[in-house]
């Protein structure tokens, strides 16, 4: 089956990409996904997509891509594709909006032994596996193992993503803090206490 968009059903190009979307379906934009939710009736604002492919939009036609705990999941070199091709998407101004989980966070956590990251860690794996093993160790591994994880990232291997694309302005934030707000807005709570956030945005013609 197919589960894309046709252009037809669309009188203009989205506004923006909830992409890697999963089952979180976003209103006021394009929810884009290898593959398709398990809601028995797709909504309209489906686009079933491979990262590695060109984007179905013209140059310089979205004012923002929303992308949360996605990068991840694929190689770096496929990142940087995918990125690429975000950059040309992405009207001047436009924002592209990451998070993905913080290595060094999961490391300190691990290393210092902290009690909270530890409880953080634990809660979290509890709402996907019955009875996670109380140990440090197999909890670290489920980063690199679990979910589908391909890459991991910290704020020098997500730089390097961001400047290998093509993007020149890089900020790093923090939970729902953003270049624009209503993208912080989006950020889930239940993935602050792991996660690297970072806006890259294209800059204007006029600067380029």
């Amino acid at each position: 089956m197919d589960h894309s968009v046709p252009s037809s059903s669309h009188n203009s190009v989205p506004r923006g990409l909830n992409y890697g979307c999963g089952e979180r379906l976003l209103a006021d934009c394009l929810n884009v996904d290898a593959r398709p939710p398990q809601a028995t009736l797709l909504p309209p604002s489906f686009l079933q997509h491979n990262a590695t492919d060109p984007l179905p939009f013209p140059t310089d036609s979205l004012e923002f891509v929303f992308a949360q705990h996605f990068i991840e999941h694929i190689p770096l070199k496929s990142g940087i594709v995918w990125l690429t091709e975000v950059l040309r998407v992405l009207k001047p101004g436009g924002i592209v909006r990451l998070s993905t989980p913080d290595l060094r966070r999961h490391a300190e956590g691990y290393l210092s032994g902290c009690t909270t990251y530890q409880a953080q860690s634990k809660n979290y794996l509890s709402q996907w596996t019955a009875h996670p093993p109380d140990r440090p160790a197999w909890r670290l591994n489920q980063l690199f193992q679990f979910w589908g994880h391909s890459w991991i990232y910290d704020r020098e291997e997500l730089l390097y993503l961001a400047q290998r694309a093509g993007f020149q302005t890089i900020v790093f934030q923090s939970f729902g803090r953003s270049l624009d707000p209503r993208l912080g807005a989006l950020d889930s709570p239940d993935r602050e206490w792991e996660s690297l956030y970072v806006d890259l945005r294209k800059l204007n013609h006029s600067k380029l």
